[in-house]
């Protein structure tokens, strides 16, 4: 792996690590954004927890919050997991 390609997939984990959840904008299909979360049981990676919707349609703060909202679901998930 290059150099640059390197630094740059590392400073995008420290964003993912530092905020609970990752964005696409439009990295997949154009004109798209996403924000996902992982979901673990017992440490384990299970799964994400998904929201996706037209870019043009979200401001940044509907971003923010949304994003939010994923982590924080993804996080409950995580508890009912735990549970069972």
């Amino acid at each position: 792996m290059a150099k640059a390609a390197r630094s740059k997939l590392e400073a995008d984990l420290g964003e993912i690590h530092g905020s609970g959840y990752a964005e696409s904008n439009a990295e997949v299909d154009a004109g798209v954004w996403a924000a996902a979360a992982a979901v673990r049981s017992y440490g384990a990676l299970v799964g994400a927890l998904t929201v996706v919707a037209p870019a043009y349609r979200l401001t940044e703060e509907h971003r923010k919050q949304i994003g939010e909202a994923v982590r924080a679901g993804a996080a409950e998930f995580e508890e009912l997991l735990q549970g069972q």
